[in-house]
């Protein structure tokens, strides 16, 4: 037996047609056909198979707790992927088709990129994509050498940042072909907006057009608050790299007044909106760090 096991997911549904319609239209699969039955639908995925059972099929399967609301019968299925692209797109399609985001798009610490989300009857679910696996996709979550190239020259900028007297962050952001558009470091001790992504923003956004920013990437030694990711959002910047996540920010920073830092990923922003924006990071988490050594206590 072993390896010719084949599983397969099965849900109860207390509105059977409309979450079979969720996940069809969510994930692009196949119903099969020859399943339907006035109780029961099937899709069909890659050597298995999603099931998805009306109430009327508790009763033949004995499942009455689940009915009643009691413990009992509960799933928490997870969709593997093809690439870190796929999981953005379905963060951002979930709600729009009556589900939801319950934890948007992080990396783990099993090397997976994932997010947990809720169908219309607010049922978990995950979608992930193995980071481990040799091509990710046109997500690019596996960082090219320029793309750590960027990032070393901005950790540094936020280390000469501090060592100016200010708070340790810093920005860049590049055209398409690599060339530097603008950089920035922090000037939120002079006024509190004045963080290096937005600076980098308002600078790159006076000299290039909008096909210039679509194509350009911005790259941070942390991970863009609400306020950064929204300016990123409307200047039309397509993609973002960053080195400290703003969990790991947040643990540096604690409950600082100077820093009050939110936690909020920047994916959490992004998904909001209407257009997508590709984000890489976290990436050389400890260099950048580093900088923060002994700043905030």
């Amino acid at each position: 037996m072993g390896s010719d096991i084949r599983v397969s997911v099965n849900l109860f549904c207390h509105e059977l047609d409309r979450v079979f319609e969720f996940y069809r239209a969510l994930l692009q699969l196949e119903e099969m056909a020859s399943k339907r039955s006035p109780i029961y639908r099937a899709l069909a995925a890659s050597n298995t198979s999603i099931g998805f059972h009306a109430p009327a099929a508790v009763e033949l399967l004995q499942a009455q707790r689940w009915r009643d609301g009691s413990p009992g019968a509960a799933h928490y299925p997870t969709f593997h992927v093809a690439s870190g692209e796929a999981i953005d797109r379905l963060t951002l399609q979930a709600p729009a088709l009556g589900g939801g985001i319950h934890k948007p798009p992080y990396v783990t610490y099993y090397d997976t990129y994932q997010a947990v989300l809720l169908d219309p009857e607010q049922n978990f679910f995950r979608v992930d994509f193995d980071l481990r696996e040799p091509a990710i996709g046109t997500m690019a979550l596996d960082p090219t050498p320029a793309d750590l190239d960027r990032l070393h020259e901005v950790i540094a900028l936020s280390r000469a940042s501090r060592d100016g007297g200010r708070h340790p962050f810093a920005a860049m952001v590049t055209a398409r072909d690599g060339t530097r558009l603008a950089q920035a470091m922090n000037a939120s001790t002079l006024d509190p907006t004045c963080h290096a992504e937005v600076e980098a923003v308002r600078l790159a956004a006076r000299q290039s057009t909008r096909d210039d920013l679509a194509g350009a990437t911005l790259y941070s030694s942390a991970e863009p608050c609400a306020m950064c990711a929204g300016a990123i959002y409307w200047s039309g910047i397509g993609r973002v790299a960053y080195a400290l996540s703003e969990e790991s920010l947040l643990d540096l920073t604690g409950a600082s007044d100077e820093n009050p830092t939110l936690s909020l990923p920047c994916r959490d922003v992004f998904a909001r909106g209407q257009r997508p924006i590709e984000v890489i990071g976290p990436l050389l988490q400890a260099e950048a760090a580093a900088v923060h050594d002994g700043f905030w206590r």
